[in-house]
């Protein structure tokens, strides 16, 4: 073997092994096992109490317009334009990436998401707003701050105030 094939062949070993090295820390990053990017529980209760009204008034909206599922960048099915308009507004208040989600009996504003279910469990953490507070799903605990000593596939609660919590789903 000569040396430009045998540099070529160097090359390209060194080429793949950046390309899986990258590709591990792609995987790693968006699945987070270690819940690197969750905000603290003082952090969504800074947002919450700064934002209170900002996030009530998305809860009654996303429930009054029966949408499931809102972010900044899918409004298309806002009623009018004066109504995408006000989603608009209250988005540009939140967290970059803030989604809004609809289900029965509450609404969440989910900050942060992570995980593959190619490669495993995920996890979403933010702020759960609830119609009806005796019909809570999930499991009310002191703090999410060490969420790797809690259990897959449940949510956990912590109480925010009278029918909003900071929750903590884990898949």
């Amino acid at each position: 073997m000569n040396s430009t094939n045998r540099a070529l062949g160097i090359n390209i070993a060194a080429a793949a092994a950046v390309i899986l090295i990258g590709f591990v820390l792609f995987i790693l990053y968006e699945s987070d096992p270690w819940y690197l990017r969750a905000p603290s529980d003082a952090s969504v209760r800074a947002l919450f109490a700064s934002r209170q009204q900002d996030i009530v008034d998305l809860s009654r909206m996303a429930r009054e317009d029966q949408m499931g599922y809102i972010s900044s960048s899918n409004l298309e099915d806002a009623r009018n334009p004066l109504r995408r308009a006000k989603y608009e507004n209250l988005f540009s208040r939140l967290p970059a990436g803030a989604i809004i989600t609809r289900g029965v009996g509450s609404t969440r504003l989910i900050l942060i998401s992570a995980g593959m279910a190619a490669f495993g469990s995920g996890w979403s953490k933010g702020i759960e707003v609830f119609d009806d507070t005796s019909r809570l799903r999930g499991e009310v605990i002191a703090n999410l701050d060490h969420p790797l000593a809690l259990p897959d596939g449940n949510v956990f609660l912590v109480k925010i105030d009278d029918a909003a919590y900071i929750f903590l789903q884990k898949t």
